[in-house]
């Protein structure tokens, strides 16, 4: 079908004008609106488009919806868990699973991977966490004694330390060679959503519904400074140099520096839920229901849009910060070194000036409105309106004087300028198919 569709294109770029209204019925009725809803703001295209590229990956074969999802530290690994009570390795080339964590007897509710990626940690709803060996999907511990649904894990950075946040608001550390438990910390007064280790491994960093996030030293189990965000806590980490704590608050996200003490932080606001940054701090990604926004952080916009057909439970950042991993009905795997290339390549050759013009034109002959394209109203029509050629101008003039004309039987179907239309047609059509 792509390529009949790229055969097509060409022969519209054969001569100087074709028949638009035959071009108009290979783009799908759907997209066709979708389009209308950006460009008649005269908003950017672009990141729409860019969302019909799809994921580089897609992991289906959990029963019900994910509660998390995350990377291997090598990147050709992702660990799902599920409200199915189970949890499953991936390999992200294949797409294919290989193989299934058995044990919970209720919803998993987070996992993690160590930084080998040879064992994982998962949480439940059975008021359980478990030890996994990951080539086998062998359970080597169970940590139990939580009293409540266990809603945070983490590995340590050498791999032999994990922690366990509660729905109560306590911490756990445990022993990951014996499972035995090292030190409970106190001082929460709601459920923990995150739970991070520094690099060194001597303090941990934690996130909870109390709009509070504690820092923690582990070997005496007192907590150095708290930190308010005013809302929710469910995302926590440190910087690459570990003078800072980055934390994740609905729809903002604090940067507090760790080397003054009650020091105002940092504060960036986004329209959408947060969801992950990126290691260096460059890139954000946010989500609403069912749709994940890639934004740079100081940037007002997002440079892609991603959706998945059910609620957004997390999204990950892979350590390289090129990928990411998002939990809904599925996981699907982002790769935004190609998403920003094609971005690139998209914003170079259609310009939202001409995009607009194309949609108010595709809107005439679909729609048969002529009112919309008016200069004084769309004064960001102009532009790509003179750098259309004399031929189509004149037509133009023809066909909006002419109030009798039906839109697919007119002069206007000669309307757009074959090199027009086929370079962004031909954009769309490539990107949707």
């Amino acid at each position: 079908m792509k390529k009949v569709l790229a055969a097509m294109l060409m022969m519209c770029a054969i001569g100087p004008v074709y028949a638009m209204e035959d071009c108009l019925k290979l783009l799908p009725r759907e997209m066709s609106e979708h389009i209308a809803t950006f460009l008649m703001r005269g908003e950017d295209v672009v990141p729409w488009i860019i969302s019909k590229l799809g994921s580089s990956a897609e992991f289906l074969e959990h029963k019900l919806a994910l509660s998390s999802a995350t990377f291997n530290a090598d990147e050709d690994r992702v660990f799902t868990t599920s409200y199915d009570c189970t949890a499953k390795i991936w390999c992200t080339k294949t797409g294919k699973s290989l193989g299934t964590f058995n044990g919970h007897s209720a919803a998993v509710l987070c996992g993690d991977l160590s930084p080998n990626g040879n064992l994982a940690i998962t949480g439940s709803s059975d008021e359980t966490a478990k030890i996994w060996e990951t080539k086998t999907c062998t359970c080597l511990h169970t940590l139990e004694g939580h009293g409540g649904n266990v809603k945070a894990v983490a590995f340590n950075s050498v791999g032999d330390r994990v922690a366990t946040g509660l729905g109560n608001g306590t911490v756990k550390i445990w022993n990951v060679e014996d499972g035995s438990l090292l030190v409970t910390l106190d001082g929460h007064n709601d459920a923990i959503l995150a739970v991070v280790f520094s690099s060194d491994g001597n303090t941990l960093l934690t996130g909870s519904k109390d709009t509070h996030a504690k820092l923690w030293n582990i070997a005496d189990g007192m907590c150095i400074r708290t930190f308010n965000c005013y809302n929710w806590v469910n995302l926590g980490k440190f910087s690459d140099d570990g003078k800072k704590v980055i934390l994740g608050s609905i729809k903002k996200i604090y940067i507090f520096d760790l080397d003054v003490d009650d020091s105002e932080p940092i504060i960036h606001s986004f329209d959408s839920y947060f969801g992950d940054l990126n290691e260096d701090e460059t890139t954000v990604s946010t989500h609403s229901y069912n749709e994940i926004n890639f934004k740079k952080l100081q940037a007002d916009e997002p440079f892609a849009k991603m959706e998945h057909k059910g609620q957004i439970s997390t999204t990950k950042f892979s350590r390289s910060g090129d990928r990411v991993v998002t939990a809904s009905d599925s996981a699907k795997i982002w790769d935004l070194a190609k998403i920003l290339k094609k971005r690139k390549y998209l914003s170079e050759r259609l310009s939202v000036s001409q995009a607009v013009l194309v949609r108010y034109i595709f809107d005439k002959v679909i729609m048969g409105n002529r009112d919309l394209f008016n200069f004084d109203t769309c004064p960001h029509l102009q532009p790509a309106y003179d750098a259309l050629d004399p031929k189509a101008k004149q037509i133009l003039a023809e066909y909006v004087s002419e109030t009798d004309i039906v839109p697919d039987q007119g002069h206007f179907k000669y309307v757009l300028p074959a090199s027009l239309f086929c370079l962004s047609g031909a954009l769309f059509l490539n990107w949707y198919f």
